[in-house]
């Protein structure tokens, strides 16, 4: 969820796009070669576990540093993988991140409002700062265009698609061979119960929490349908790609 100080606009799906934009950024500009930022919890030590945050807050719950102890060598043990290296500090510039990509948003918002010929007015000493008048616009356009997205179900793709997943059942074999699964953020979770794991009774139980994330799922053939327009366009770039670095017919055939 957004945070309320973000100008009060924290609906579903103002939080995808927020969302979306992080992501992107971390994918163009973190380091997605790192491979010592992620380690078992058994190569960790209790008083620099996530720079000591996690000691303070379960000894906090718990009542007692003796307890977060106890609690400490009992999941030590498991074969979790936690974050190895992490700051506070990092956890600070994750909400910072957010809130330029939700300024970035905003700005992007005001630029649609403007482009369809809203007046937009800039008062600092007011909030939200960027006032609009949309007399003489179509608003029409602008609800049904937000109903769209707000309803939309299915899995956006980075090519700017969409894959329906009330259709994909009809393209799945019998054996679900054709289905991909994958995690998708759950805007504003509501607390609820969900099935999770029970260390101690070895079998599934129920627990409470709000979850980031859910589960969802595609057809690769419906993926595959949905992408097929740019399979031509694409091969003579491809085969153009391949004269420059030196690959072969080979890799075109198995494309």
């Amino acid at each position: 969820m957004l945070a309320e100080i973000h100008e009060g606009k924290t609906d579903d799906m103002t939080v995808r796009l927020v969302r979306s934009i992080a992501e992107l950024a971390y994918a163009k500009h973190g380091d997605l070669g790192r491979t010592d930022d992620l380690g078992l919890i058994i190569h960790t030590r209790l008083e620099t576990f996530l720079d000591g945050a996690w000691y303070e807050a379960t000894a906090h719950v718990l009542g007692s540093k003796l307890k977060a102890k106890k609690q400490y060598q009992a999941i030590k043990w498991t074969k979790q993988i936690v974050m190895i290296d992490f700051r506070v500090s990092d956890l600070c510039d994750v909400f910072g991140v957010e809130g330029l990509c939700y300024e970035y948003w905003w700005a992007s918002a005001a630029m649609r409002a403007i482009g369809k010929g809203s007046v937009v007015k800039w008062d600092r000493t007011k909030t939200p700062s960027l006032l609009y008048k949309d007399t003489g616009v179509n608003t029409l356009c602008f609800y049904l265009y937000d109903e769209r997205n707000s309803k939309g179900r299915g899995f956006l793709t980075r090519f700017g698609t969409w894959i329906d997943e009330t259709q994909k059942l009809e393209k799945i074999d019998a054996t679900g061979a054709d289905e991909i699964h994958f995690a998708q953020l759950t805007p504003n979770p509501d607390v609820q119960e969900y099935p999770v794991w029970n260390r101690e009774t070895k079998s599934i139980g129920r627990g409470v929490g709000a979850t980031n994330f859910g589960v969802g799922s595609f057809s690769l053939a419906g993926f595959k349908s949905e992408h097929g327009f740019m399979s031509e366009p694409f091969k003579p770039n491809f085969v153009i790609l391949c004269a420059a670095s030196g690959c072969d017919d080979g890799d075109l055939g198995s494309l």
